[in-house]
């Protein structure tokens, strides 16, 4: 007979974990399963796309539109040093391509590419949309200053605030 999850998880001691704070959340209930300094505030890559990914899926109806890659999204990572999915300036894809894109390969060429389609060259207007969001979910230690999570500027969060937005983003009810 093999062990369950949870007898594996009783015996493992999070002060050997990498991360500074973390959070495992069983989906079921919404349960904290382990928890080191949820909340500390910490640079949330993983969160910012989230919710990059949800402005969008608040906002559009139709996940078929195509949209072509400007120049402009690409020049906004030039010497950041971000992961990107290898998107080309002039190439087209459907909406729902790029957030596969931004979501599975964690492509920042993918996010400032969705922001540009939403508001334009007005990258501000989508980071108020995704403050708006996240004060919307009650997610007071999060703000955003970009739509992908570089360096060059950082978000601030605490893992709680990555759970309770991860909580509520995925309850999210599409247009």
């Amino acid at each position: 007979s093999g062990m369950s999850f949870l007898m594996v998880l009783a015996r493992i001691d999070i002060d050997t974990f990498y991360s500074d704070c973390f959070i495992l959340l069983c989906t079921d209930n919404n349960e904290a399963l382990f928890a080191k300094d949820i909340n500390k505030q910490t640079k949330p890559a993983s969160l910012t796309k989230i919710v990059t990914a949800s402005v969008i899926l608040s906002e559009v109806h139709n996940l078929k539109q195509t949209f072509t890659v400007p120049t402009e999204a690409l020049d906004e990572l030039a010497g950041t040093g971000s992961s990107t999915g290898g998107l080309r300036v002039g190439e087209t894809y459907t909406l729902y391509d790029l957030l596969c894109c931004l979501l599975i390969s964690s492509a920042n060429d993918a996010a400032t590419t969705l922001a540009t389609f939403l508001t334009g060259d007005d990258r501000q207007a989508f980071i108020d949309k995704m403050n708006n969001l996240a004060g919307t979910l009650g997610c007071d230690n999060s703000h955003f200053v970009n739509v992908q999570q570089h360096r060059r500027r950082c978000t601030v969060s605490s893992d709680g605030t990555v759970q309770l937005t991860a909580t509520k983003v995925f309850n999210l009810q599409r247009p």
